[in-house]
């Protein structure tokens, strides 16, 4: 988990300082930016530093505090953006305060575990087994381990359902956020046109394939979820790779989230087409 969110605060940094490098010095979005590049760069070497200590140390109490003030950092770096000018990293500021939060709850519960310690054959769960199979295991266990409904999934079809709900929900920030962007874009502004294919691309995404992807899924017809499900990654690479120098992408962190998690989703829907397993026994 702190690995996850570590790569996550890593990454909008980057987009952060991107986006400060195409704004022009007195652009009052370029000094809110360079307030949040500050916060997260002292999140980065700071508070997850002591976390990642206090843990080597098996030291939750302390690890438990300095994590508390992940997620207060990222909201107070958001809610310094005010009308008019919206904030262009909303989604990764949402993605980075869900994550962290989350993080936050695990370690509390290390303190007191709520559980007694479950033995080998119990803990081989689904979830596990299911993302030992796939393109990134700790991606796909993070994510599905961050939604409640997956301690309930009964085979690989149910952790399929929440996949797509994560990706649909993360293609649907990213349009968002791009929108918000084009309309901080001067008319013939080189990066605004780019921006604008960028959300013909998404919104294609979120009406066409995941539409398809969804009614497949709710026959459970597998080999079509696949095939719909294969376009969504490829069609996120064409997007990034619209920008070229001296352009940077802005959206850089959500189009590499979005590519890994949705390549995670294509590898749990060509399982549940061919299990490598049989049901388990009663264990989630």
């Amino acid at each position: 988990m702190l690995n996850h969110v570590t790569q996550q605060v890593s990454d909008t940094k980057n987009h952060i300082q991107g986006l400060i490098r195409n704004r022009e010095i007195g652009d009052p979005e370029r000094h809110l930016l360079n307030i949040c590049d500050q916060n997260y760069n002292f999140i980065l070497t700071s508070w997850l530093v002591n976390v990642r200590d206090a843990l080597s140390k098996r030291n939750y109490p302390d690890a438990r505090d300095y994590m508390r003030s992940v997620p207060d950092m990222v909201d107070q770096c958001e809610k310094s953006f005010a009308p008019p000018v919206t904030s262009p990293i909303s989604a990764d500021s949402k993605a980075t305060f869900d994550i962290s939060n989350v993080t936050f709850d695990v370690i509390v519960l290390a303190i007191n575990p709520p559980f007694i310690n479950l033995n080998d054959g119990q803990s081989k769960s689904l979830i596990s087994k299911t993302c030992s199979h796939t393109s990134d295991n700790v991606l796909c266990a993070s994510t599905l381990n961050s939604y409640p409904a997956a301690a309930n999934a009964k085979d690989i079809g149910d952790l399929v359902v929440i996949m797509v709900n994560h990706v649909t929900q993360q293609v649907s920030d990213t349009e968002n956020q791009i929108q918000g962007l084009i309309r901080n874009r001067a008319i013939g502004d080189p990066e605004r046109n780019l921006l604008n294919i960028s959300d013909q691309n998404y919104n294609f995404i979120l009406t066409s394939w995941l539409v398809n992807v969804r009614d497949a899924l709710s026959k459970r017809n597998y080999p079509d979820d696949r095939d719909y499900m294969r376009s969504v990654p490829d069609m996120v690479d064409q997007c990034e790779k619209s920008f070229a120098p001296p352009i940077t992408s802005p959206i850089s962190a959500n189009s590499k989230a979005i590519f890994d998690i949705s390549k995670v989703t294509f590898d749990v829907i060509v399982l549940a087409i061919n299990p490598p397993f049989n049901k388990l026994n009663g264990i989630n």
